[in-house]
């Protein structure tokens, strides 16, 4: 009886823990599923730059965001300007995986235990990061502060060699 009664929540262990990992070949950070870098990847370019578009362009981009979700890519994305954002959020929406490329270290975007979600839209769809289903991406060490601007080009030339 003693066995039946015993709370299965409290005994609970993960299959797998995560923790960030430098890959010192590629000079990049990682953290979460790792496994997406061998699916079917697709960024969309016209959010490089200073991503300045009208309402219509960006309600055109997640358009294009879910017809690649829809068709089996995994979305490469960054969170620097509105564009990257909304295209960020579109695979929340549908349960899918994403690739998110960050200017900064993880625990400034994520937190310090890396499980924020970084930015406040995004917490709508998923409270918290979610290793299982995503990856992220930066170039900085865990705590090093990003390049605060709405144009980078370092973090889109990742997202673009990251989609190939």
């Amino acid at each position: 009886m003693s066995q039946i009664s015993q709370d299965p929540l409290t005994t609970f262990q993960p299959l797998c823990t995560f923790t960030p990992w430098f890959d010192s070949d590629l000079k990049l950070w990682f953290y979460g599923n790792q496994r997406l870098l061998k699916g079917k990847r697709a960024c969309l370019p016209q959010c490089f730059g200073k991503g300045k578009l009208t309402e219509s362009e960006l309600r055109e981009l997640e358009n294009q965001t879910l017809d690649l979700i829809l068709s089996g890519h995994i979305i490469v994305c960054g969170i620097h300007n509105e564009a990257h954002r909304r295209v960020a959020m579109c695979p929340l929406r549908w349960g899918s995986p994403r690739i998110v490329v960050v200017s900064g270290g993880f625990y400034h975007h994520f937190g310090p235990k890396i499980d924020h979600e970084p930015f406040y839209a995004a917490q709508r769809w998923r409270y918290e990061f979610d290793p299982y289903s995503d990856l992220i991406v930066s170039r900085r060490a865990l705590n090093d502060k990003p390049t605060c601007s709405m144009s980078n080009a370092t973090v889109d030339r990742l997202i673009s060699q990251l989609k190939s």
